[in-house]
């Protein structure tokens, strides 16, 4: 029987047990907050196909039409990433790119403008455009690394957030289109989780922690994984802003990243549907 269940060798064995250990925290999160994690159970290339689809449904405004094609259809894809073009990437940035934007780029080399909920945004870059981050963004002040954004906490809380070091940041949208997409590393990472747990940590216990404690739950799953979370100096986390003067918004993973894009692509079609489940409801009233 041996091999039958999975592959035996050990690069298979590791993508199993990695797998395995994605979906038991699946499990745990939706156990916890329900439907507020809605795409975890869902595979990467489940992720992409939900982006192209609401993207295509949506289209854009003028000017933003869909180009490239798969299987003869529009499409925001573009065919996968060769293993030879990811380790030309890897050797071209100097490190060791995370799993699960790796299983991305070969389901997908980069993507158009992803439909954000409201308009095409997000062009990510294919392997030969990804590049390490300028050490800093010509005439913009020093961004912080705040994992959570100021508007959503109560003001008693204020963490000192260190200063986002592009330096250590890898660039993943499309150069000139306006918005940032970045890679950061996990010594980054674990300094702002470090910084949000101390200062949580420091609280009085009160209504204002537990707002605090319900905040990190919805974006990190609880503060126990976050501060689980933080002792993980190998882990990649996302981070996103654009020139609008949007504080800039983080994420554990880019896998986290992109099933946040799910959610938005599908809010318009959810608002819809409950809109006119309202108005038959009230028909029927």
């Amino acid at each position: 029987m041996k091999g039958v269940l999975g592959p035996d060798d050990e690069e298979g064995k590791a993508e199993i047990t990695a797998e395995f250990e994605r979906i038991k925290g699946a499990i745990k999160l939706r156990l916890r907050n329900g439907v507020e994690y809605p795409f975890l159970d869902n595979s990467m290339r489940d992720l992409v196909k939900i982006l192209d689809e609401n993207t295509i449904r949506r289209g854009g405004p003028p000017g933003q039409e869909v180009r490239p094609k798969i299987d003869g259809k529009p499409s925001i894809r573009h065919p996968g990433a060769t293993q030879k073009m990811i380790d030309d990437l890897e050797e071209k940035l100097d490190v060791e790119l995370p799993d699960d934007y790796i299983e991305f780029l070969k389901i997908s080399n980069g993507m158009e403008g992803i439909w954000n909920g409201y308009f095409r945004q997000r062009f990510l870059a294919p392997c030969a455009d990804v590049k390490n981050s300028p050490l800093k963004i010509d005439d913009e002040p020093p961004l912080l690394f705040s994992l959570i954004p100021y508007t959503e906490l109560p003001n008693s809380f204020n963490p000192i957030w260190p200063r986002l070091n592009l330096g250590s940041c890898v660039m993943l949208n499309i150069e000139g289109r306006g918005d940032f997409l970045w890679l950061v590393n996990g010594e980054m990472m674990k300094k702002a989780r470090k910084r949000l747990v101390r200062k949580w940590e420091e609280m009085a216990e009160g209504k204002e922690k537990k707002w605090v404690e319900r905040v990190v739950g919805d974006l990190f799953g609880g503060m126990e994984e976050l501060v689980e979370q933080g002792e993980d100096e190998e882990g990649w986390g996302v981070v996103y802003w654009d020139r609008a003067g949007l504080p800039v918004e983080v994420w554990g993973s880019f896998r986290e990243w992109i099933e946040g894009l799910c959610v938005e692509s599908e809010f318009p079609d959810i608002f819809e549907e409950r809109r006119e489940e309202s108005a038959i409801g009230a028909r029927e009233d």
